[in-house]
């Protein structure tokens, strides 16, 4: 006879066999439902061998009770004996009609467990293919990721070579260049004022004051102030005297002529200049800003410390050739050093306006259209002395008539930007 397996078996070993499934995954898993089904499977054959086994018991009895019932008709006698026995045996078919009927609902209900369990398995095993199917998509999207972290890298390095790159020819560029600086109207505003207080003291400290009656009297003296006056196209006066209005004029003439060799070597973008300007114009007329600053920034750095100590020695020998003859011997070689000192220092704060990204011109055209920007020119000489006029020297006044025309003998200077002029608001002129 077959060995009858009990529900609590059965259970016990589903239930482990979930527990199994649930602590492990990929093919153990699978492998270990299919393992549990055939053993269901087993379990349930060993089930229905037992069923036939009882079923067989049964006819087995009912038979037994069929010739109980022959031998009751033919031995009465032994009814009583067997009746007993009969009723035992009537108990113990009902008990096994009993188990038959509990092991048949026991199988039925290990034949739905069974079905759930193997339900469980095929949901299982769709899931089992849907995380295979996961995997290898995620498998594909970090294949994909890191192909293209790959080229973010190889784009960023050769995107980082070329800023160093850049950076390279920049700080080369920068070797060949002097950085300009944001233009600071306070600071230009101070130095000009620094400049033309410079250029006014010297003027007032040696042609404004008493000449010899020398010098006064003998007109070569006067003839290169003269001619350079004449050569600038200005008509101001030069009375041979000492009084406050001749003092005026000289010292007038004296800033007109300074101003003039100042515009032209000095006072320039910068100061790779030719006696005709090509380089400053060119930079001047420039319209493109951009390009006229680069430019200028390279002169800068090209250009080395002797370019403005030259520029500052042909504005001393343009000035000292006119004023020398109407000075003392004594006073001619202070005034030559006083003028090459005050030369020297607005050179030197002229390099800032050329450092600027603003452009700073002067301008020496008077503009009647526009009288506001001007002033005139102040009384700076210091009152007259009494003058001893020797007896063979008459006072020598101008010829002509005193005009009201206008004579610029200190620039104004002018800022351009986006086609706009502003006035810096530093010039003088003298009325006539």
């Amino acid at each position: 006879m077959a060995k009858t397996v009990s529900p609590d078996e059965v259970l016990g070993t589903l239930i482990q066999s979930i527990k199994a499934i649930m602590s492990n995954d990929g093919t153990e898993v699978v492998e270990s439902f299919i393992s549990q089904k055939q053993e269901l499977e087993r379990n349930n054959a060993n089930l229905r061998i037992a069923l036939e086994e009882t079923g067989k018991s049964s006819a087995q009895l009912y038979a037994r009770i069929e010739a109980s019932d022959k031998l009751v008709e033919q031995k009465k006698g032994e009814l009583e004996k067997l009746a007993a026995a009969n009723a035992a045996l009537k108990t113990d078919l009902a008990g096994a009609v009993k188990a038959a009927s509990a092991a048949k609902a026991q199988l039925a209900e290990k034949a739905r467990s069974c079905a759930e369990a193997e339900a469980r398995v095929t949901s299982m095993n769709k899931t089992v293919e849907g995380m295979k199917s996961s995997l290898e998509k995620e498998r594909a999207n970090t294949a994909a990721a890191k192909a293209l972290e790959a080229k973010a890298k190889g784009e960023l390095q050769a995107t980082q070579a070329k800023l160093n790159s850049a950076a390279d020819s920049l700080k080369r560029i920068e070797h060949y260049t002097v950085p300009l600086v944001s233009f600071n109207r306070k600071e230009a505003i101070t130095k000009l004022r620094a400049i033309s207080d410079l250029a006014r003291s010297l003027a007032v400290a040696h042609v404004g004051i008493d000449l010899d009656d020398a010098v006064l009297s003998d007109p070569e003296n006067w003839a290169g102030l003269k001619i350079q006056i004449e050569e600038k196209n200005l008509s101001i006066p030069l009375p041979r005297s000492n009084t406050p209005a001749a003092k005026l004029m000289r010292v007038a003439s004296f800033l007109a002529v300074l101003s003039r060799q100042l515009e032209l070597y000095i006072f320039q973008p910068t100061y790779f200049t030719t006696e005709s300007n090509e380089l400053s114009d060119l930079i001047l007329d420039m319209k493109d800003k951009t390009q006229a600053n680069h430019l200028r920034s390279v002169l800068l750095r090209a250009s080395p410390d002797e370019h403005g100590e030259a520029q500052s020695k042909r504005v001393v020998d343009g000035v000292y050739k006119c004023v020398k003859p109407l000075l003392r011997q004594r006073d001619s070689l202070s005034f030559r050093a006083s003028l090459e000192k005050v030369c020297r220092e607005i050179s030197e704060m002229w390099e800032t306006f050329q450092r600027y990204t603003l452009l700073v011109t002067a301008d020496l055209e008077f503009h009647p259209e526009y009288p506001d920007d001007w002033k005139s020119f102040p009384n700076i000489v210091p009152p007259a002395n009494e003058i001893q006029r020797s007896p063979n020297r008459q006072s020598v006044q101008p010829n002509g008539v005193i005009s009201g025309e206008s004579i610029p003998v200190w620039p104004t200077f002018i800022t351009t930007q986006n086609d706009e002029e502003d006035d810096l608001g530093w010039e003088v002129e003298p009325k006539k």
